[in-house]
């Protein structure tokens, strides 16, 4: 992801997902976050959230952290895993979010539902055409 200034609505609708080490935080809002962002699965995309609930978030464009895609925690899984946790995430984050925020951020969440589900059936639906491809040994055209 290239540098820039996000807030909350494309943090998530968007799913800019990066480590901390990419934003750049006020204290004074770090002070602000609930407990429970520490217990959900993600705690750095909810971290990330929760912070640009109290305005933008701005990323640092040049590296400064590095990821070994293949076998992390996320990169590991299969698309559709991840298309899958992605979809619990929103479900799980929006339930949190309703409850603290009274329910202000709803209609943001239900937009990163609706894409998480749309995604998770385009998966799906490419990985039912590639299995069908080798059982049947189809070329690709």
């Amino acid at each position: 992801m290239g540098g820039g200034i996000y807030c909350f609505e494309q943090l998530v609708t968007e799913y800019k997902w990066t480590n901390f080490t990419t934003y750049m935080y006020r204290k004074e809002v770090i002070n602000k976050l609930p407990e429970f962002i520490w217990e959900l699965n993600g705690a750095d995309y909810s971290f990330n959230m929760h912070c640009a609930v109290y305005g933008n978030l701005g990323i640092i464009k040049e590296p400064l952290s590095v990821y070994r895609a293949g076998i992390g925690q996320w990169s590991s899984l299969s698309l559709i895993k991840q298309q899958q946790d992605t979809l619990d995430f929103a479900y799980i984050s929006k339930e949190h979010f309703h409850k603290y925020y009274n329910g202000k951020y709803d209609d943001i969440f239900d937009k990163r539902i609706e894409k998480s589900i749309k995604n998770l059936k385009r998966v799906k639906a490419k990985a039912f055409k590639n299995k069908i491809r080798r059982f049947f040994k189809i070329k690709e055209k």
